[in-house]
This record gives structure tokens, sequence and C-alpha cells, in this order.
């Protein structure tokens, strides 16, 4: 057996040892994130709903693996920012309502002032701060 162990250690690079490692890390964050939305959402998500080029987690090419572990946790991190409302912000529908509200808001909460320069920053950080207080207002009503 060690014999054996010998032989496929000196076929294998390290670099491929270390790709599976780096593959089987990232599968794990990938399913982690799935079960954190679920329980966000109240339902349970598959891989498909996010990325519908990929079935499961085996699909992933070991090359975008990373990325969408990364993608995905960066999710899990803004719908826990919502809060009870981020079953309120998972899909397309979803955002693009609290977007609407959230630049109404703006609108509204700025007027006489939409002439004057802001940088995508500021927006940005405008815009982040209006959805998250949709979210929760939503929760709340």
């Amino acid at each position: 057996m060690e014999k054996a162990w010998e032989t496929i250690n000196a076929a294998m690079p390290d670099e491929v040892f270390n790709q599976a490692a780096h593959r089987r890390a990232a599968a794990r964050r990938i399913q982690a994130a799935l079960e954190v939305m679920a329980g966000l959402a109240g339902w349970k998500m598959s891989l498909r709903e996010w990325y519908p080029q990929f079935a499961t987690i085996d699909d992933v090419p070991p090359a975008a693996c990373g990325d969408v572990a990364n993608a995905l946790e960066k999710e899990v991190l803004a719908l826990q920012v919502m809060g009870p409302g981020a079953a309120r912000g998972i899909t397309l529908e979803d955002k693009l309502a609290l977007y609407e509200r959230a630049l109404d808001e703006i609108r509204v909460r700025w007027r006489g002032e939409t002439k004057r320069p802001v940088t995508w920053a500021a927006f940005k950080g405008m815009v982040a701060s209006e959805v998250n207080r949709a979210a929760h207002e939503e929760e709340e009503t």
C-alpha cells in the first residue's frame, strides 16, 4: 500500500493535489452559502437558481469554483444585512422593487439638490442605505 502511495505521489505533482484541495474547499463554501441563504430566504435553494448553467456544484469548472463561492458569500453578506427582510431581496424582481423604492426615497430626500454633482461612491452609498431601510421597513409592516 505504501509503495502504491509513493507511486501516485511521484506521478502527480503537488499542484494537482493543491487544485483538488482548493476545489473541495470552494465546493464546501458554495454549499455553506446556499444553506445560509436558504435559511435567510425561508426556502431551499439550488445552485442552478443562482447559476443556471450549473446543475450541481460538480458542474462548476475548477477555475470558476472560487469565483462562484466568492459571489455567493457576498450575496450572503448582503442578505444578512437585510435581516428578516432578506426573503424580499432574493429574486431580480425583489431587488428591482427595493431599488425603485430606494431611488424614489432619494429623489424625495434630495429634492432641490439633484442637480449637484455626486460621486458614484456617494450615490452607491445612498442607494445601499435606502435599500437597507426599505428592506427593514417591509419586515415591520
